[in-house]
């Protein structure tokens, strides 16, 4: 039902009947959490590592991301690109849908502020430091250097989705 909601030619059916079958709220911050953590491999951009729970009491869909281990590679993902998956095209490609998704990743940009994602990250690394110092000095050494790069990949993605935001939507090819 759900597919066959997203393939619906007339926008304005297209929108009724996917609102009977998914949750759209949660999938724009579903899709914009994606997005803004660079989850490329997740369901948004790449219709990949992702599941889906039809709720007992509307039976409404809502997507839940899996497989998070592709995260903050590269701090200028895009964040307004319209992503192919079925249900993320037919959601973004939705004006005033798109409108709410862009509403909703601004409204979630301050948890990317490089501050704040570094002060949870010394506290992860904090509690594993002894077992990583367990492994060997060399061991640890590579560590610290990986964790120095996903800290600059960090501090990196706030400014590029502030400027991402400021430049609008992207233009067609």
């Amino acid at each position: 039902a759900l597919r066959a909601a997203c393939a619906i030619a007339d926008v304005a059916k297209r929108k009724a009947e996917m609102e009977k079958v998914l949750d759209i709220e949660q999938f724009i911050s579903f899709a914009a959490m994606e997005m803004l953590t660079c989850h490329w491999d997740g369901y948004t951009p790449n219709k990949n590592n992702y599941r889906i729970y039809f709720s007992p009491k509307d039976g409404r869909a809502r997507f839940m991301p899996h497989g998070m281990d592709q995260m903050f590679q590269d701090p200028g993902f895009p964040v307004l690109e319209f992503p192919p998956a079925i249900v993320s095209s037919a959601v973004i490609h939705n004006p005033e849908w798109r409108e709410r998704y862009k509403a909703r990743v601004t409204e979630l940009l301050p948890l990317f502020e490089a501050k704040r994602l570094h002060d949870k990250l010394d506290v992860v690394i904090a509690r594993l430091q002894p077992v990583v110092d367990s492994f060997g000095e060399e061991f640890a050494k590579a560590h610290a250097d990986r964790v120095r790069e996903f800290q600059e990949r960090i501090a990196a993605r706030e400014p590029s989705l502030r400027e991402q935001l400021e430049h609008g939507d992207p233009m067609p090819i």
